[in-house]
């Protein structure tokens, strides 16, 4: 097992954000990397170990805000539909 809290994935002391959104007139505005560094404050007050985000695999505007941000490729979270 990894002791590095971030290949965990969904698990341990962190705060999970599945979804960032943005409305399409507030975008390119650098809103969502300051709701991410809002968010990583809060984390480190609580004294949490990680702080995770998932995003669509072929959203690559949200995938380089979170890589300017600090933010690892971690995973690739696989789904598979059962209906």
């Amino acid at each position: 097992m990894h002791s590095d809290p971030v290949s965990r994935v969904h698990s341990g002391n962190i705060i999970y954000i599945d979804d960032l959104c943005t409305l399409d007139e507030y975008r390119g505005k650098g809103l969502a990397k300051r709701l991410l560094d809002h968010v990583r404050e809060i984390a480190r007050l609580n004294d949490q170990d990680a702080l995770v985000l998932d995003t669509d695999f072929t959203n690559n505007t949200a995938q380089k805000v979170c890589f300017k941000s600090g933010f690892k490729l971690a995973a690739l979270h696989l789904a598979s539909a059962l209906k």
